[in-house]
């Protein structure tokens, strides 16, 4: 994730072998969600889960 909330994603692997795909865009966060981020420093992973869901992205 980017500073101006760009979130991008990186292909490690595909059919169990290992790839070196380039980062793709996936989304960019609305303001408030980036306030959400900054706000509190200890809960950025969970804030990030939470985010990636409501995106429709399933967290493994």
């Amino acid at each position: 994730m980017r500073a101006d909330g760009q979130v991008f994603y990186r292909l490690t692997k595909v059919d169990g072998r290992r790839e070196r795909n380039p980062w793709t865009l996936a989304t960019r966060l609305p303001r408030a969600e980036l306030e959400a981020l900054r706000g509190d420093k200890s809960r950025d992973e969970e804030v990030l889960d939470v985010i990636a869901r409501q995106h429709g992205h399933k967290i493994s």
